[in-house]
C-alpha cells in the first residue's frame, strides 16, 4: 500500500517514511496500525500533525482535553496537589459537556499558575517521546491519513516539529540499548542494599528516593510515575545504582499486590471492570450489597475501591461517609462511579474527597473509560500513593 495518504512500513523504514509523511501532511492524524508488537497497547495509535510539519500530539486516540488534563498529571507533580483537584474536576466536566475548549482549558491553567509554559511543553514533549519509544520497536505496520482541519487551530504551545521528535527519538532508541543489559524491564522491582548505600556517597535526593523505595515493592514503571518523570530517566539512573551494586532488579509478583474492590450491584458492570482490571495486571474483589462494603474492606485491605453511587439499601455517598470513619480503611483511595454526567456528583466527590469516573454507557465510551481507568491505577495503586513524600 503506497500512496499520498497511506503506506505500509517495516522497523527499518519508519524513520524515513514517517518524517516525509509529517513534512508532506495538511493538518489530520496518521493512524498507524502496527503488526506483531507487544509494545503498542491496542496494536494501533494517532499522531497528530499539521501543515507546519509540528508534531501536535501522539496517543492511542485522538487529541481530547481530557487526554491532556492527563498528560499534565502525569508528567508535573505540583498538577496533583490536592488545591488543584477541583479545577481539573471543573476542567473535565467543561470537556465532557463540551462547553470549553483545550485552548481555553490551556490559558486558565497557566493563569492560575497551576504548571508554567516551560512545564507545559516538557510533558508534552515527554508524552510524545514516549509514544515514540513504542512506535520504533514496532516490526511493521500501516498508515493512513485522515483530514482533520481542526489541528490547524491547536495552540503552538502544543507542537514540536518533526525532525526534532523523532531524532531525539532515535537517540533514545540507542540509550535504551545502552541501559537494557542492566534494566531488563521496567516492570522490574529495584532491591535495595541498604547497607550498601549507606556507606556510599550519594547526593541527599537519591539516598532519600532509595530509602523510600526500600520500603515499598514498587515497578521502575510505577517509580516513574509517582516521581512524575521519565521512564528512560529513571532506567538511566537505576542501570547506574546497579552497576553499583546499590540495588538489583527483581521481577514483580503482582499477585502479591493488594487487590483493587469495586461495590456495584451489576453483575454486568463487576464483569467488564474485573475484566479491564485483570489486563492491567491487579486481582479484583467485587460486593454487590452494600450493607456488607464496610466488613469486606476491613477484611481484604484493598489498594483502591471503586464505589457505585446508585445502590439499593446504602447509596454510593453514604458508604464513603461511613468509610471515612473508620480509622483502619480511611485512608484508602476512593473512586465513585455512575452513569450520571452529573457536575453534583463530581463536585459531591470532590468534596468527599474521592476520584471521579463515569461509567461507559456504550461500546464507543469502552475505551475512554478503559483509559481513565488505567490512570487512576497507576496514580493511587501502582505510583503516587507508595513514593508521594520523595
Amino acid at each position: 500500500m503506497s500512496s499520498l495518504n497511506s503506506f505500509s512500513f517495516t522497523k527499518q523504514e519508519f524513520v524515513s517514511q514517517i518524517s516525509a509523511a509529517i513534512q508532506s501532511s495538511q493538518n489530520g492524524y496518521w493512524q498507524l496500525d502496527f503488526c506483531n508488537s507487544s509494545n503498542i497497547q491496542n496494536h494501533a495509535a494517532f499522531l497528530g500533525v499539521n501543515e507546519a510539519g509540528t508534531i501536535c500530539y501522539a496517543g492511542s486516540h485522538r487529541l481530547s482535553g481530557e487526554s491532556l488534563l492527563r498528560t499534565v498529571k502525569r508528567f508535573n507533580l505540583s498538577a496533583r496537589q490536592n488545591k488543584h483537584k477541583p479545577y481539573f474536576s471543573n476542567w473535565t466536566a467543561r470537556f465532557e459537556q463540551g462547553s470549553t475548549s483545550i485552548r481555553t482549558v490551556m490559558t486558565e491553567m497557566l493563569l492560575k499558575r497551576i504548571i508554567t509554559p516551560k512545564e507545559l511543553r516538557q510533558a508534552l514533549k515527554h508524552k510524545f517521546l514516549l509514544q515514540f519509544d513504542a512506535y520504533l520497536t514496532a516490526e511493521k505496520g500501516d498508515a493512513t491519513f485522515i483530514p482533520d482541519a481542526q489541528l490547524n487551530a491547536i495552540d503552538p504551545l502544543l507542537g514540536f516539529p518533526g525532525h526534532e521528535i523523532i531524532g531525539e527519538g532515535v537517540l533514545r532508541q540507542k540509550k535504551w540499548e545502552q541501559v537494557k543489559p542492566f534494566i531488563l524491564s521496567m516492570d522490574g522491582i529495584p532491591i535495595v542494599n541498604t547497607q550498601k548505600v549507606n556507606n556510599t556517597e550519594l547526593p541527599p535526593l537519591h539516598k532519600k528516593l532509595l530509602e523510600r523505595i526500600s520500603l515499598h515493592e514498587k515497578s521502575l514503571e510505577q517509580i516513574a510515575v509517582a516521581l512524575g518523570k521519565d521512564p528512560l530517566e529513571i532506567a538511566s539512573l537505576f542501570s547506574q545504582w546497579v552497576q553499583l551494586e546499590l540495588v538489583e532488579m527483581a521481577r514483580p509478583m503482582q499477585s502479591d499486590c493488594a487487590p483493587i474492590m469495586i461495590i456495584d450491584d451489576s453483575p454486568l458492570l463487576i464483569k467488564q471492570f474485573d475484566h479491564l482490571v485483570k489486563a492491567l495486571g491487579h486481582q479484583v474483589i467485587a460486593c454487590q450489597e452494600s450493607e456488607r462494603a464496610v466488613d469486606e474492606i476491613h477484611q481484604v485491605q484493598p489498594s483502591m475501591v471503586f464505589i457505585d453511587i446508585n445502590m439499593p439499601g446504602i447509596t454510593g455517598f453514604e458508604l464513603v461517609k461511613q468509610i471515612r470513619q473508620q480509622t483502619r480503611i480511611s485512608s484508602i483511595p476512593l473512586v465513585i462511579l455512575t452513569g450520571e454526567q452529573k457536575l453534583s456528583n463530581k463536585w459531591r466527590a470532590q468534596w468527599s474527597g474521592c476520584e471521579f469516573l463515569t461509567k461507559p454507557l456504550g461500546s464507543t465510551e469502552i475505551k475512554s473509560f478503559q483509559s481513565q481507568l488505567k490512570d487512576l491505577i497507576q496514580q493511587f495503586v501502582e505510583g503516587e500513593s507508595a513514593l508521594a513524600a520523595v
